[in-house]
């Protein structure tokens, strides 16, 4: 016969909870170890995937950097043999200022070509040039860089002056000093700082190329806003083809 459901019996096992709770924090505390040691365990690999991802970052920014740079680059291409050649570089850092520059060569001269010598002034400047002193190198054929470098600098912490160094290959070949008074930084006007991005030939061989020119104003007042044939203190920097007898002259002293 079928049972009434109130004559059932039931059992409850008071213990059956009790395993469960500590079967369970048992598990957790499992859990817990587990977990704890798979963070210790990822760490090194997570650090080594971070490091990935972050060299290859990187090497992207370097590559898109050289890419840019070579974009930017000017090939210097010579025409004519019997005359120089001149291209502005790229600027490293602010305000440099460096040229790229083929030279005839010896057995070019022997033919006609001109022979040339790097001139620096820093005083009687005018828009049309530069009047005595002026300090000159004669520059040896081939391919080199020019640089021109200003520097501002104290002398026994007291008195200040000016130092200029036209470089060829990284070493002074013209170096002129002046006192503090001789820039007097009332800003100038000055042409060629950005000249010969393309490179630039001149079209005869006894043409003088310009590098760097800048007048410095006298004073606030008279601050220039364009090139003055009135003499004033500054920078010049050119190429000036040596004349035959000048040639002749470092010949016969050769």
């Amino acid at each position: 016969m079928r049972q009434n459901p109130s004559e059932m019996e039931f059992k409850i096992d008071l213990d059956k909870p009790k395993k469960s709770t500590m079967q369970t924090r048992r598990t957790r505390k499992r859990r817990i170890r587990w977990n704890l040691m798979t963070l210790l365990l990822m760490m090194p690999v997570v650090a080594t995937w971070t490091q990935y991802f972050r060299l290859r970052h990187e090497n992207g920014r370097l590559q898109r950097e050289i890419q840019e740079m070579e974009s930017r680059s000017r090939k210097l291409i010579v025409e004519q043999t019997d005359r120089l050649a001149v291209v502005k570089l790229p600027p490293s850092w602010v305000d440099e200022k460096k040229w790229e520059i083929v030279l005839p060569s010896e057995e070019s001269v022997t033919r006609g070509g001109a022979t040339y010598q790097l001139c620096l002034a820093t005083r009687e400047i005018t828009l049309s040039g530069a009047r005595l002193p002026i300090k000159t190198y004669t520059l040896p054929a081939g391919r080199h860089q020019i640089e021109l470098i200003l520097r501002h600098e104290r002398v026994d912490g007291k008195q200040s002056e000016w130092s200029i160094a036209a470089l060829l290959d990284d070493n002074p070949v013209i170096e002129i000093n002046e006192s503090a008074d001789w820039n007097p930084g009332f800003g100038g006007w000055g042409i060629g700082g950005d000249r010969f991005d393309q490179p630039y030939q001149p079209n005869t061989i006894d043409e003088s190329v310009y590098l760097f020119q800048e007048q410095f104003s006298v004073d606030q007042s008279s601050r220039q806003i364009g090139p003055s044939e009135a003499t004033t203190t500054g920078l010049l920097l050119w190429v000036q083809p040596l004349l035959e007898k000048e040639r002749q002259a470092i010949q016969s002293n050769e």
